[in-house]
């Protein structure tokens, strides 16, 4: 319960408008690369973080990127 409070924490910690390198800060590691798309002259970017030590082993933090400054946040779960 202890980890996921410091998980949720730092997740709500996490604004639109950060950059990756702010996001990366928050959530203490980098995020996994999932897919890279090119909308315009902009390149929008996804990424996922894996809650680690959870019971709910396969949810993750999920972050979208529009030239580096981060546009959505939302949490997945991933049936396995």
């Amino acid at each position: 319960v202890l980890i996921k409070k410091i998980i949720d924490t730092r997740y709500d910690q996490v604004k639109k408008g950060m950059s990756y390198g702010e996001v990366c800060y928050y959530l203490g590691s980098e995020g996994k690369l999932v897919t890279t798309e090119n909308e315009g002259a902009s390149t929008i970017r996804t990424y996922t973080w894996p809650f680690k030590g959870l019971s709910h082993k396969n949810e993750s933090a999920k972050m979208v990127f529009k030239d580096g400054v981060l546009t959505q946040k939302s949490t997945i779960w991933q049936k396995g």
